[in-house]
């Protein structure tokens, strides 16, 4: 059906090729790659939501893809296979400085993903403990009791409905233990 609409020449090409991709179609897919079509970002966002690694290497080998950090970053949010793939891929546009993984991956409780991202050298007491902060603004109590158990640095308290983030000094932390 694909190979039919692009053989003819129709202005659904492009449409045609991100079905193909949403569809898995492993030979479609390829075959289509050596023309110039574009591939949705949307469409981008449903193979990793749907966990489609085969796809999305086909895409990458064909460079209708470029991975860099905020598709890591993304990937993170989603499944850990893709984003152990994007991580090993070595691309240098990667980077666990930001906080953006680990924050993406506790939000949408990723536990394998968050636990793996501190493996790889990811710190949430980063950029002045700024998930922790954030968390605690948006009020995500689940994520802030979480991030409390990971570090003993952080507590947090209930105040008129806001959830009030409290972080000891690392100085005073260290001194006590």
């Amino acid at each position: 059906k694909v190979k039919i609409l692009y053989k003819n020449k129709s202005k659904y090409n492009n449409d045609a090729f991100n079905y193909a991709c949403l569809d898995s179609s492993y030979e479609v897919v390829t075959w289509l790659c050596q023309f110039k079509l574009e591939l949705y970002k949307d469409t981008l966002l449903n193979l990793i939501q749907d966990s489609n690694l085969e796809i999305i290497i086909i895409l990458k080998n064909y460079k209708k893809i470029q991975i860099n950090d905020s598709i890591f970053e993304l990937s993170c949010s989603y499944d850990f296979n893709i984003s152990l793939w994007l991580y090993e891929m070595g691309i240098k546009d990667i980077d666990l400085r930001n906080n953006n993984a680990l924050l993406n991956a506790l939000l949408h409780n990723k536990q394998d993903i968050v636990e793996w991202l501190l493996e790889k050298g990811d710190d949430i007491e980063k950029n002045d403990d700024y998930i922790f902060k954030d968390l605690s603004k948006e009020k995500k109590l689940y994520l802030v009791k979480q991030l409390c158990k990971m570090n003993e640095r952080y507590k947090y308290a209930i105040l008129n409905n806001e959830v009030v983030p409290m972080i000891k000094s690392k100085d005073i932390y260290y001194i006590e233990n």
